[in-house]
């Protein structure tokens, strides 16, 4: 980022994203010297460079754990009609366990501007913060019915069926928003999720072909797109796309990409690459049973057999901990009786 920032020393976005790293790692000062960059931007997008210094500010405060500061601040900005500053300090009241001080001031801006559908959906997900599900979901009813392309509505009254276990309520709300938004990404990304929940991978990789023609830039459609193709399929040419697909999350450090990367390595019989993702991976993600497997599979096939042992029933109990029956489990039985098989009989 800074070596790119010598090159575009006024990009808000890597501004932006190098400002958030540097307050994820505590480095005050630092995070404090991008905010005085983008205050001192004088350009056509001086208002966004503003913009984004307030709310990296907002997030220093924060993060900085200086409360009354906070949302002296944040109240400021929100004298300045920014709604994303209001809802900072929401998110902030939630966070600190504070959820009805939190809908009282959703509500005390709402009151301000009854008619505002921001605020109106800014009220409905504090409602489903609290708990009170119904309450949240009329609102955000009311809110699709008057504007059924207001896709982020969609989704959270989607999300918040399916956080409730109600499946049935979430795939017709999820059908109901895909005939309103044909094109929403967020939606056919969740589509997506619903197939591949269901099982039904072909299906779910017809949609990410989809979205991946459509933002070739997203390393989440590519990942998901490599890693279906790397397990839906079997045949050569599948997999030599989903490699050429994975290529950009080579030297990734985001544990869900290196799995994908790590087993579209191991594959194509590349097992010391594959084992180089494949092992931080699980480190970062020790209960999900499926990298467990990966690794043990890779294990196997360096001929480190008890490593491999290990990981396999280490992603068996992790499977039945989570009480449901996943289609990997059968192909974990099998590789465990194949360490116990000799060479030349499989």
């Amino acid at each position: 980022m800074i070596d790119a920032l010598r090159q575009t020393p006024e990009n808000l976005e890597m501004l932006e994203v190098l400002g958030n790293v540097y307050i994820q790692l505590e480095n005050w000062g630092l995070a404090s010297q991008i905010i005085a960059r983008l205050n001192r931007i004088d350009s056509v997008e001086l208002e966004t460079a503003q913009a984004l210094a307030k709310e990296l500010q907002a997030r220093l405060l924060a993060a900085q754990n200086r409360e009354t500061e906070l949302v002296k601040h944040l109240s400021g900005l929100m004298e300045d009609g920014q709604l994303q500053a209001g809802a900072a300090i929401i998110r902030r009241r939630l966070a600190q366990g504070d959820g009805e001080g939190a809908l009282d001031y959703a509500r005390e801006l709402l009151a301000d501007d009854p008619d505002d559908p921001v605020l109106r959906f800014i009220e409905a997900l504090v409602l489903a913060a609290n708990g009170e599900a119904d309450a949240a979901a009329d609102q955000m009813r009311g809110l699709v019915d008057e504007r059924p392309d207001a896709e982020n509505v969609w989704l959270a009254l989607y999300n918040l069926r399916r956080s409730l276990g109600q499946t049935e309520e979430a795939e017709i709300i999820l059908d109901e928003a895909l005939e309103a938004v044909p094109d929403g990404d967020g939606l056919n990304w969740a589509h997506a999720t619903e197939y591949e929940f269901n099982g039904e991978l072909e299906q779910a990789i017809e949609i990410y072909e989809r979205l991946y023609a459509e933002n070739t830039d997203s390393l989440v459609f590519a990942n998901n797109l490599a890693s279906l193709l790397s397990v839906a399929r079997q045949d050569l040419e599948s997999l030599e796309r989903a490699y050429t697909i994975a290529r950009r999350l080579r030297g990734t450090d985001v544990p869900a990409f290196q799995d994908t990367y790590g087993w579209i390595s191991y594959r194509l019989g590349n097992y010391q690459e594959a084992l180089a993702y494949l092992e931080p991976a699980a480190e970062s993600i020790p209960g999900d049973p499926l990298i467990r497997y990966h690794l043990g599979s890779t294990y196997a096939a360096l001929g480190r057999t008890e490593e491999a042992r290990a990981e396999f029933e280490t992603a068996l109990r992790l499977i039945e901990d989570e009480g449901i029956r996943r289609e990997a489990e059968d192909r974990i039985r099998v590789a465990i009786v194949e360490l116990d098989t000799p060479v030349g009989e499989n």
